[in-house]
C-alpha cells in the first residue's frame, strides 16, 4: 500500500509540474489501487464494462451514420452529458473543454470517429483505430443508433482480430448493441480522476497611507 500511495503521489507531481489539468486512473475493480486512489485525491468517476469479441462485417446499411468533423465535438459532449451521471460528470468533466482535455487520443491514431444522427441531431458516437479498439456512446431511448454505429464500424476495423470496448456502467444501450453483435463482457474496471488545482496568481496593490501634517 505504502509503494502505491508513492507512485499515485508522483504521478501527481509530475502531473502538475507538466500542467496537466486531469489525472485519469483506470484500474481493474476491486484492485488495491481503487482503495489507496482516493487517499491521494483522486475521485470515484464511474465502472466501466470490458467488452469483447468480434463485430461480424455485414451488408446491411447503417442509416444516419457519418464521419464527425471539428463542427460535431458540441453534439457530442451533449450525448455524453446526457448519457453520464452528474456525479460522474462532476469528477471528470462539467464543460466542453474539459471533455475534450480528457478524451483518449493516442490510441486513435489513423483511426475513425463516427456520429450517428436522428432527426438531424446527433444522438451517439463512436471513436475506434485500426487494431480494433473502441468506444461507443449513445444516447437514452436510440438503441437504433447503436446498432448502426456497430454496423459501421465493422466494417471499418474488419481487419483487427479482436474488437475490445469499455462502456461505463450506465451504458445500457451499448451493452444491449453490444450484446447483439455479439460481445461479450469480461471484466470490470473502475475509472478515477484526480484534478490538478494550480494555485492562480494576482498581484494585489494596497494603497499606501501618507499622513498629512498640518
Amino acid at each position: 500500500p505504502g509503494v502505491l500511495r508513492d507512485l499515485l503521489r508522483q504521478a501527481s507531481t509530475a502531473a502538475a509540474e507538466a500542467e496537466v489539468t486531469h489525472l485519469v486512473l483506470r484500474t481493474p475493480e476491486g484492485s488495491p489501487a481503487q482503495a489507496a486512489a482516493p487517499r491521494e485525491g483522486f475521485q470515484p468517476v464511474i465502472l466501466e464494462t470490458l467488452w469483447a469479441g468480434r463485430l461480424a462485417p455485414t451488408a446491411d446499411a447503417a442509416p444516419g451514420v457519418r464521419e464527425a468533423t471539428p463542427a460535431d465535438a458540441h453534439a457530442m459532449f451533449q450525448v455524453y452529458s446526457r448519457t453520464w451521471p452528474v456525479a460522474a460528470r462532476q469528477a471528470l468533466a462539467m464543460t466542453l473543454d474539459e471533455w475534450m482535455a480528457v478524451q483518449e487520443q493516442r490510441w486513435l491514431e489513423r483511426g475513425v470517429t463516427l456520429v450517428a444522427e436522428q432527426g438531424g441531431h446527433v444522438c451517439g458516437y463512436a471513436r475506434a483505430s485500426r487494431t480494433g479498439q473502441f468506444t461507443l456512446t449513445v444516447a437514452p431511448g436510440a438503441p437504433a443508433a447503436a446498432d448502426a454505429l456497430l454496423r459501421a464500424l465493422a466494417t471499418r476495423i474488419a481487419e483487427a482480430e479482436r474488437h475490445v470496448t469499455l462502456v461505463a456502467e450506465c451504458g445500457s444501450e451499448e451493452a444491449a448493441a453490444l450484446r447483439r453483435a455479439g460481445l461479450e463482457p469480461e471484466r470490470t474496471f473502475a475509472l478515477l480522476c484526480k484534478r490538478i488545482a494550480r494555485p492562480v496568481r494576482d498581484e494585489a496593490y494596497a494603497r499606501a497611507g501618507v499622513p498629512i501634517t498640518g
